[in-house]
Formats: structure tokens, C-alpha cells, sequence
């Protein structure tokens, strides 16, 4: 069975910037590439990403290799060093989103969410994956309000997935 390209969907047609933080990207990836884990990233900005389907591993120099599998989630700091793909070499999917402000630290320094767990089960991938693609498709307006809003739902869905 020969499995499918890679294929993206962007869902974030621009960023959504706001003076407490900014959405630069976010949509949906079928059959991903693997980040080695011997030539980790850093990414520079946070990032959550979902599993939809796929056996995937995460590894940063702080957690040792873990497992994930559909409806999995991953919490990425800009400034860790990470890597996760497939654990079996087939192709897997994923929900992303990349964001980055002030917003976002604060929310980082709270006891929920620890440097130390970059991986959450939420379950339910194609619930959370819904629900991401209409706050990351919201119709942009340009006005300030509608950024702060559309902003404000991201991490109201994040805090909502981080403790399910």
C-alpha cells in the first residue's frame, strides 16, 4: 500500500498579532517529516502540535524518548532544543500551531504547565483538531478587537486541551 505525500493546509492565512502575543502559524500536515533526534531544533517560538494519526516520538534533552499516538499533544518552548516524527517510519499527521508574546510566557510559568511536560493526552484528536481549525480560520477583520478575540479563544482552547 503506497502511503500519501506530504500535503499541508494552512489555515492561518496571516499572523494575528496582538500587544500581548501573536499567532504566526497554524493548519494541518499529512505525512511529516521527522526531526532527528540526533540534529534537534529550535524553533524559536512555542508550538503546540496534535497528533491526528501516526505512532510519533518526542525527545528533548530534558525528557527521554516518549511515545505518542493519535490525540496526543506537544507543548514546544522556543528555546528547547526538541525532536519527534515517526516511530515506525509511516507517514503521521498533525494540528499545529506556532505563537509567541508575553501572553504566552506568563501562561508557561504557571504550575499547570511545566517546562518538564511537553506532553499532554487530551484524547479526542478529531474534537481538538475542529475546534483548532476554527479558531486558526476565524474571518480576519484587521481590527485590533477581532486580533485580541480571535487570540484570546487559541489560548482559552489551549488551557481547555492542557487539562482535559
Amino acid at each position: 500500500m503506497k502511503s500519501k505525500p506530504y500535503a499541508s493546509e494552512d489555515w492561518l492565512k496571516s499572523p494575528v498579532k496582538t500587544e500581548i502575543g501573536t499567532l504566526w502559524l497554524g493548519g494541518l500536515l499529512r505525512g511529516n517529516h521527522s526531526i532527528p533526534t540526533d540534529n534537534m531544533r529550535i524553533l524559536g517560538k512555542y508550538a503546540l502540535v496534535l497528533v491526528l494519526k501516526g505512532n510519533v516520538y518526542y525527545k528533548d534533552p530534558v525528557n527521554s524518548m516518549t511515545h505518542l499516538r493519535s490525540g496526543d499533544a506537544l507543548f514546544v518552548t522556543p528555546n528547547l532544543p526538541h525532536a519527534y516524527g515517526s516511530r515506525d517510519d509511516r507517514p503521521w499527521s498533525q494540528v499545529y500551531a506556532v505563537f509567541d508574546g508575553p501572553q504566552f510566557d506568563l501562561l508557561q510559568q504557571s504550575p499547570t504547565m511545566t517546562r518538564s511536560q511537553p506532553v499532554w493526552s487530551p484524547q479526542n484528536a478529531e474534537s481538538w483538531h475542529t475546534r483548532l481549525k476554527s479558531v486558526l480560520q476565524e474571518p480576519e477583520t484587521g481590527q485590533a478587537a477581532h486580533q485580541l478575540r480571535t487570540l484570546g479563544h487559541f489560548v482559552e482552547l489551549m488551557i481547555e486541551m492542557l487539562t482535559a
